[in-house]
């Protein structure tokens, strides 16, 4: 799948007043505003992960299947600051990446990460 088309796919998992921009390679940004900590952001996440982990058609007819981790930063309880607001995303994509793809993991404080799990990630 094209990088354009993940993008895309990621359009149709979030709200029209969101963004989602393509940093370089496969990795993508999303700014989640005046979104709900709690289940609206959930929703949105897992809509995210099952979205982009549906198997892919390929043109000659092989099946391509694609794991997605997330690394996700809250503003302002992780940093009002952009540049560390990334830094503390990024952290935690690779934190999802190493605990085997296919996972969300929130920033914490001290670039610790933890997983998503069911309930309020704020």
């Amino acid at each position: 799948m094209s990088t354009k088309a993940d993008e895309v796919q990621l359009l149709g998992c979030v709200r029209v007043n969101d963004t989602v921009s393509r940093l370089g390679g496969d990795e993508f940004v999303m700014v989640l505003s005046d979104i709900d900590c709690g289940s609206e952001l959930e929703g949105v996440l897992r809509r995210v992960l099952s979205s982009l982990s549906e198997p892919v058609a390929l043109q000659d007819g092989a099946v391509a299947n694609v794991t997605v981790s997330i690394g996700v930063a809250i503003f302002p309880d992780d940093s009002a600051e952009k540049g560390i607001l990334m830094r503390k995303a990024d952290h935690a994509m690779y934190v999802a990446k190493s605990l085997g793809k296919g996972r969300v993991v929130l920033a914490q404080e001290d670039d610790a990460a933890a997983e998503l799990q069911t309930g309020s990630p704020c």
